[in-house]
């Protein structure tokens, strides 16, 4: 899945040749993976127009829980296709049960930190969510490096969980509605891929000038009309 180019990510400073992002996600796959590849394509194309990104991942598979080929130790630095990639150690507990994952979410949300505060120089560090929590991480690390937080929403936490009867428990709903709350309100600026995210923010006082949509899409070109 293709994002737009990243002409709609903040400017770079002055005297900067290029902008340093960091993003930190802890479910990113690369296409040889099952899953979307929206940051992958996102990341390329940054590469692609002369900027810089590290990406802070997990070092499990988010779909089978197993541990990625070759990681080590706390934080482990892997090149996938000209990209760097932190892989942060993450609990193998994610498909255990809702608590153990969250567990799972918790252990990334700390490594991640650790992760981002070592990444070398950044201009801005972007969050994305769900899960909720390693956009914590990104605010966190923004907030260490003071460095501007991008926040992408790209499924609506906790209405999600809350929607599918995953999350019931009522403390824990005024918990995560704090939380949702107070990240909308200390992002420097918010990605949404659907208008409705953005009606959502909208709704939740985030002002519109505050909020960029890049929707999901595709690349022709990474598709071969011939092939069987």
């Amino acid at each position: 899945m293709l994002p737009a180019p990243c002409s709609l990510l903040p400017a770079p400073r002055p005297l900067l040749p290029t902008m340093r992002a960091l993003l930190i996600h802890q479910a990113f796959v690369s296409p040889a993976e099952a899953g979307g590849t929206r940051h992958y394509e996102f990341a390329r194309r940054c590469v692609s127009e002369g900027h810089d990104i590290a990406i802070v991942a997990s070092d499990l598979s988010y779909l089978t829980g197993q541990r990625i080929e070759g990681a080590r130790g706390c934080v482990t630095e892997q090149n996938l296709d000209g990209l760097r990639v932190l892989r942060a150690y993450t609990y193998p507990a994610l498909h255990r049960s809702f608590v153990w994952r969250v567990v799972s979410y918790l252990s990334f949300m700390m490594s991640s930190v650790w992760a981002g505060l070592g990444a070398g120089k950044v201009d801005v560090v972007m969050g994305t969510s769900p899960p909720i929590f390693q956009a914590v991480s990104a605010w966190v690390v923004s907030v260490l490096r003071r460095r501007p937080f991008l926040l992408e929403i790209r499924d609506l936490w906790p209405d999600f969980a809350i929607g599918l009867g995953v999350l019931q428990n009522r403390l824990l709903i005024r918990m995560s509605r704090w939380l949702e709350r107070f990240l909308y309100a200390h992002a420097d600026h918010l990605l949404v891929n659907s208008p409705a995210y953005r009606e959502h923010l909208l709704n939740q006082g985030v002002a519109d000038q505050r909020i960029t949509t890049i929707p999901n899409g595709v690349d022709p070109d990474m598709f071969d009309p011939s092939a069987k």
